[in-house]
């Protein structure tokens, strides 16, 4: 194999046959340059990326610190140990992105709170106990202390990237039905999603976890749903409630499936964080 990039050190994009591959060892690209060969001792991890994903994971290494990458690899190398699995490549990217993310956001003070926080433990108890100590490793090599809401979030990412063999029947059910939900959203507000942004990260998460749900019955039930955010919510974004009402027939529909007052309050949460995005943005660029 030969180099095509090298992005520190520990992370080179390498030639292998036909396709490119990413590759994690320590000194992997220590005094390397383009087309040397790899040192075949020194390759601890390899992976190979959609195009797509590996242009992403080279503008992310452009625009971090190298020290990132780094802390990726250790973190998915210790969740892969906890969880006794192997995940695929496209783990390097979410974990990259998300920590980037979330220290940024910790330098500013700002830490988030996970609304599914309880559901994810309950749902994904092994994923959340591998997080959590993502989250002991984050501190040490950075000093920051995150709660456990960020943890929540992180469980996710190691849910969604494990063996697509494992999950194979109800990921297809359910990429199925979260992709007519998005439809149903666009058509409703005739608007289209920018898929990096990040809310519409956060509705997709929040979409994966919503569905996975209903299709494995672990259920939200309807709590203080009738209350005083859930009223609220209905009389100030009566367009949102309208869509949400959409969704909730169509899974009815099409998986007989109910929907309860408090799915419906979180899903309506969640669309009016990026129809705001979006509507704002179309609305800037018809002023200019």
């Amino acid at each position: 194999m030969r180099i095509k990039r090298i992005f520190n050190n520990n992370v080179v994009l390498a030639y292998k046959d036909e396709s490119e591959v990413v590759i994690f060892g320590k000194g992997v690209g220590f005094q390397k340059k383009h087309g040397d060969d790899l040192d075949s001792d020194r390759i601890e991890k390899m992976f190979t990326l959609s195009e797509k994903q590996t242009s992403h994971f080279v503008t992310l290494l452009n625009d971090i610190p190298s020290e990132y990458s780094n802390l990726t690899y250790r973190i998915v190398k210790q969740a892969e140990a906890d969880l006794h699995i192997e995940f695929n490549g496209s783990i390097y990217i979410a974990i990259l992105d998300h920590i980037n993310y979330a220290l940024i956001r910790a330098g500013k003070g700002i830490f988030l709170h996970n609304e599914l926080l309880w559901e994810i433990k309950r749902t994904y108890p092994k994923e959340f106990e591998a997080a959590l100590k993502t989250l002991d490793i984050i501190k040490e090599e950075t000093g920051f202390e995150f709660p456990e809401d960020e943890a929540g979030m992180i469980a996710l990412h190691y849910y969604n990237a494990q063996d697509p063999e494992i999950l194979m029947e109800t990921t297809y059910k359910s990429a199925e039905i979260i992709s007519n939900i998005i439809k149903i959203i666009q058509f409703h507000f005739r608007i289209e999603f920018d898929k990096d942004e990040m809310n519409y990260n956060r509705l997709m998460t929040h979409l994966r976890y919503f569905v996975a749900s209903l299709l494995n019955d672990e259920r939200r039930g309807d709590g203080n749903a009738d209350g005083f955010l859930f009223k609220s919510l209905i009389r100030q974004h009566p367009e949102v409630y309208e869509c949400a009402l959409k969704i909730k027939k169509y899974i009815h529909d099409s998986i007989s499936k109910k929907v309860s007052n408090e799915e419906l309050m979180y899903l309506m949460i969640h669309m009016q964080r990026i129809i705001e995005k979006e509507k704002g943005e179309l609305h800037n660029e018809k002023l200019r």
